[in-house]
């Protein structure tokens, strides 16, 4: 195996790592917003019912 395809194959591993990574790492972000819509939506109905409930809308 030459120099070159050594650092080929290198650069790649350490590629497929950052891009687990950065894929990880939106995941993550995606599921935190996916979660803070589903409480701000509990949370809104919730609202909408004590405005029925005093009669305000």
């Amino acid at each position: 195996m030459t120099n070159l395809q050594s650092l080929s194959i290198f650069l790649t591993e350490r590629l497929m790592l950052a891009a687990q990574e950065i894929f990880k790492a939106v995941e993550v972000t995606v599921t935190e917003y996916h979660d803070e819509i589903s409480r701000s939506r509990q949370e809104n109905e919730l609202l909408k019912s004590r405005l029925l409930e005093a009669g305000i809308q």
